[in-house]
């Protein structure tokens, strides 16, 4: 069933997929499932670690009664501090759009351990603690016998009320991904005024000794205007590989960059130190002693380096 799936996740991993193709609704359709699935697993796993003291003990009313408060009250403080996320949440803007590399992959993979293992944003742990709110209380009005079974039959109902798209292993996706496969793989395309802007930010990234002096403009350049990955050589980073990690990162998440590709494996071929981004990446999220946590060191050199672009 997800043979076709795979396949179509491999090209988009490979930054054959754009938004200008046909496929591309596909591949988003896919990311949607993604998303509904990492939803209710999250879900489903706070489920069944409340089922086992729920059904053994003996004052139901007040086990639940307590979770549903506990959950409530974690609803309230979203809707107190962050009440522009609860609108947002609440008027179906969950935060779908912006599933990670990780969370993509694991979806793909069937790796739901890996999937539930992802950070998540504050708009799906609302949507999560929303959805499993309505779990706890169909629980409690649903006779205790039989409630683990009958619970695998009320989550695809909840999955269908959240839109929950039909996979489209069809004779469609199977011309589609070979119409895809034979696209050739082209660099990062820059969104705004690249004649201007990338001369701008050659010159800051030399001035800073984040790229070596001798690449030329037009190397830079080659970059980030669609060219052939065959044809790009690539660029030699001297400065921290965090940084380089942190510099991909921010051109891609404030679509300086066209979103058009895996940025992870192009820079792979674009930079001399591109191998394994997202690794680095991860390490300094994971950094909490920092003075600036979850930044590399020296962050502000790339910060610098992209403002007003």
């Amino acid at each position: 069933m997800y043979e076709n799936s795979k396949e179509l996740f491999t090209l988009w991993e490979k930054g054959l997929i754009s938004p200008d193709d046909e496929e591309f609704n596909e591949f988003e359709i896919l990311k949607e499932v993604a998303f509904i699935e990492h939803i209710y697993s999250r879900v489903s796993f706070l489920t069944f670690e409340f089922l086992g003291p729920y059904t053994t003990s003996f004052a139901r009313e007040y086990t639940l009664a307590n979770e549903i408060a506990m959950v409530n009250e974690k609803i309230q403080q979203v809707k107190s501090n962050h009440s522009k996320v609860y609108a947002e949440v609440l008027n179906g803007h969950d935060g779908r759009i912006n599933l990670s590399y990780d969370e993509i992959r694991a979806i793909f993979n069937l790796d739901y351990k890996l999937l539930t293992q992802q950070p998540l944003s504050l708009h799906m742990e609302l949507l999560i603690y929303i959805k499993y709110l309505g779990v706890l209380q169909w629980i409690g009005k649903t006779e205790n016998k039989g409630v683990v079974d009958d619970y695998h039959s009320y989550l695809r109902e909840q999955k269908s009320n959240l839109r929950w798209p039909p996979y489209r292993e069809s004779k469609r996706l199977r011309q589609l991904i070979d119409k895809v496969a034979q696209k050739e793989q082209v660099s990062y395309t820059w969104q705004n005024n690249p004649n201007k802007e990338l001369t701008e930010l050659y010159q800051r990234l030399i001035d800073k000794q984040l790229l070596h002096p001798t690449t030329t403009v037009e190397k830079f350049q080659a970059v980030f205007t669609a060219k052939p990955l065959k044809e790009v050589q690539p660029i030699n980073w001297i400065g921290a590989k965090n940084l380089l990690a942190y510099f991909i990162d921010y051109i891609f998440e404030n679509r300086l960059i066209h979103f058009n590709t895996n940025q992870w494996s192009v820079a792979e071929k674009c930079f001399t130190d591109g191998k394994e981004l997202i690794k680095s990446k991860n390490r300094y999220l994971d950094n909490k002693s920092s003075k600036h946590p979850g930044k590399p060191k020296n962050y502000h050199l790339i910060d610098d380096a992209l403002k007003g672009l």
